[in-house]
């Protein structure tokens, strides 16, 4: 199960599955046996070269993800030692999921690449992953992880940042314990209000920005009739996904997914459409918090505000 690939993900092992059931679900679909292998063989032949000589992550991000020690490292401070601060709150499923995508389904490269890009901000990256396999892909998720929440997966993404930020700071060394204890403090005095300040403001106005973006985006059919509504920010174009509704999801085939929440965030960084949002609720919006560029790390580990 998810738990079980978030255990070894570190490791350079990628189990090929055989089935002897008729068909069995992977990734929202049902596959018949050598679908299902065939499934697992493209996860390793994408995973299996990370951390080698000829398959270089890039500079930026310099063995960090490519290091099964490394990701082992930071596993067990994301799973392992949640700090008791924050045990009230109830993430221990969403940052299972959460992992699960960054491991094996995103796979190190990747996220090295989304948690490191000073273009994109990567709680935006980690939300849409979250939003994509809880909906899209929800029926092939075990009951605990259908039943995580908006809110669960957004603050799960939240501390995930947050947590590997502080581990970037330490030149991603062990923390004490007492440096967690100040890193769960921050983040609950300061990104968890700040970004359920957001999503208050979205489960209240979610049909008014649905419309709102919808009247700015194209709307796309295909031949089987399923209707597909893509926003494009001229100002954050290529960035993001710009999926905003889907009538039908092709392969898994679940309907009516809305991606209105994700859109938000990703509008969050337009001048452009945060005065478009402020003058459609003629009211200042929440302030921008976790939705901002990507703060920059001083050389001492600092942020830069």
């Amino acid at each position: 199960d998810i738990e079980h690939f978030c255990r070894a993900g570190h490791l350079g092992l990628h189990p090929v599955g055989m089935i002897t059931d008729y068909a069995l679900n992977a990734d929202g679909v049902m596959q018949s046996p050598l679908a299902f292998a065939y499934h697992d063989l493209g996860h390793l032949y994408s995973l299996a070269p990370i951390g080698e000589p000829g398959d270089p992550l890039d500079p930026v991000v310099p063995c960090l993800w490519a290091c099964p020690d490394k990701r082992r490292a930071f596993r067990c401070l994301l799973l392992d030692w949640l700090p008791q601060r924050l045990a009230p709150l109830k993430l221990d499923a969403a940052l299972r999921l959460l992992l699960f995508v960054w491991f094996h389904e995103q796979g190190p490269k990747i996220t090295a690449h989304l948690l490191n890009d000073e273009e994109r901000q990567p709680f935006i990256s980690g939300f849409l992953s979250m939003a994509a396999q809880r909906r899209a892909f929800c029926n092939g998720l075990a009951a605990e992880y259908q039943a995580i929440t908006d809110t669960d997966a957004a603050l799960a993404v939240a501390w995930a940042q947050r947590l590997y930020q502080c581990w970037q700071a330490a030149d991603c060394q062990p923390l004490s314990a007492a440096r967690l204890d100040a890193c769960a403090r921050d983040f609950l005095a300061t990104d968890a209000p700040q970004l359920l300040e957001h999503l208050n403001f979205i489960e209240h106005n979610r049909g008014a920005l649905r419309q709102l973006f919808a009247a700015d985006a194209s709307w796309e059919t295909d031949e089987q009739g399923s209707l597909a509504i893509n926003w494009y920010p001229t100002d954050c174009k290529n960035l993001y996904t710009s999926l905003l509704f889907e009538s039908r999801h092709t392969r898994s085939g679940l309907q009516h997914l809305d991606y209105t929440d994700v859109i938000y965030c990703i509008a969050r960084l337009s001048p452009v459409w945060r005065q478009k949002m402020a003058d459609r609720f003629g009211r200042a919006l929440p302030g921008c918090g976790l939705l901002e560029p990507y703060p920059r790390l001083h050389e001492s580990g600092c942020r830069l505000l």
